[in-house]
């Protein structure tokens, strides 16, 4: 048998009249921020200590794309037959197009699927002396997604920071398909013209501008770099 709990409490609730000479508002700010975190946390181990801990549901099973089904990537001397689907295909393809010879300007120093950015890379932009890194503070950040659409969502649900991000990987650039207005805080522009340009990696050609804070991130969009082989 279930049993329901309610208990309300007013967050309005003014300062006693001591506290209420504070005139530094943002002091005042602070404090008022302390007693609604307070009064949360009350209320989440007042809940927990009644009914106890809650098992997260388990995520939906979504049903698996056939891969038979999705197009070819038409390239015989790949391993890699079909176009990514998940992110792991296109880290897969980043690496085989470096085994392959068809990109040399990168050194991966490491990988990781617990952090909260991909892995560290030391890139060697055109233009640019490259000395061995001494912390990972030398290092590159770097981002592999799918669609490009897929790390805005990230940075729009603070779970990635474009400031934080030296590179990005992808294997499609959908942003106009995604955004076909515009987005109010990310752009996708050309690389020419701006101050990238003249230590640009080779094969990128477009950067990711986030307008709030000026960042430009470079996009190495692996498709295109597929296309262009099989044209050769």
């Amino acid at each position: 048998m279930e049993t329901l709990l309610y208990i309300f409490v007013s967050l309005k609730t003014r300062l006693t009249y001591g506290k209420q000479t504070i005139k530094n508002p943002w002091l005042l700010g602070k404090i008022y921020k302390l007693f609604r975190d307070a009064f949360r946390s009350t209320l989440i181990h007042t809940a927990k200590g009644i009914v106890g801990d809650v098992s997260e549901a388990l995520p939906p099973i979504v049903p698996a794309v056939e891969i038979i089904s999705r197009p070819n990537l038409d390239l015989p001397f790949l391993s890699i037959k079909k176009e990514p689907r998940e992110e792991i295909e296109v880290i897969a393809l980043f690496y085989e197009l470096i085994g392959r010879g068809y990109l040399r300007e990168y050194e991966t120093w490491g990988l990781t699927t617990r952090e909260r950015y991909d892995g560290k890379m030391l890139i060697q932009y055109p233009n640019i002396s490259i000395t061995a890194p001494r912390s990972d503070r030398d290092l590159n950040a770097i981002e592999f997604k799918v669609y490009l659409s897929d790390l805005v969502d990230d940075f729009e649900k603070g779970r990635k920071r474009a400031e934080d991000i030296n590179f990005i990987i992808v294997w499609v650039d959908d942003f106009i398909q995604q955004y076909p207005k515009g987005h109010v805080d990310f752009e996708v522009i050309n690389i020419e013209g701006t101050e990238l340009e003249s230590y640009a990696v080779p094969r990128v050609e477009k950067c990711l501008h986030a307008r709030r804070t000026g960042t430009k991130i470079q996009i190495l969009e692996l498709k295109s770099i597929v296309e262009g082989l099989k044209e050769k």
